[in-house]
Order: C-alpha cells, then sequence, then structure tokens
C-alpha cells in the first residue's frame, strides 16, 4: 500500500503493545531499510501475516478419495430433476428474446 494511503489510515484506530527492546531495536533497522515508519512496518507485516493465515483457512483441503468422488462427479454430472430442466428452458427463452 502506499505510503501516503496508509498514513491516512492510521487514524481510525489504535493497537499499543509492550515488546523486548532488542525486537524493536529489529523492527526499527528492517523498517529504515524499506523506507518506512515503524508504524507502517508493523501494519504491512501484520496484514501480510494476516492475508496469508486467511487464505490458508479458505483453501479446500479434499483427500484423495474426495478428490476422485469430485472429479467424477464433474465428469458424470447427475442429471437434473425435471423442474431444473423447465427453469433452465425458460431462462434460456427469456434471455434470449432481450
Amino acid at each position: 500500500m502506499p505510503k501516503m494511503a496508509m498514513q491516512t489510515k492510521l487514524h481510525n484506530a489504535s493497537v499499543r503493545t509492550r515488546v523486548p527492546e532488542e525486537l524493536k531495536q529489529r523492527w526499527q533497522g528492517a523498517a529504515a531499510l524499506r523506507g518506512q515508519t515503524l508504524t507502517d512496518f508493523i501494519i504491512v507485516a501484520a496484514n501480510k501475516e494476516a492475508n496469508e493465515i486467511y487464505e490458508q483457512e479458505e483453501r479446500i483441503a479434499l483427500s484423495h478419495e474426495g478428490q476422485m468422488k469430485l472429479a467424477a462427479m464433474l465428469l458424470n454430472p447427475p442429471e437434473l430433476p425435471e423442474a431444473m430442466k423447465n427453469l433452465l428452458k425458460e431462462y434460456i427463452a427469456s434471455s434470449q428474446n432481450t
């Protein structure tokens, strides 16, 4: 996120924490290498970690058996019920008239 955009969002909420001095110095050094303030550095790093955690949680993990069942269903889908076929025909007909 651009530095200016990050700074305008900083005024929305406050988070305080106490860390060992050595850790703070390490973070400040890394932030300086990136041309960031310590606050910007912490926000970017924490947000990156949060994004990775959410992405991991959103992935669907299928067992080998589950993968095989899914593949079989995609290759040989079950037949649609009559009511669904009729709705689909109606939808196609109405979309062709517009």
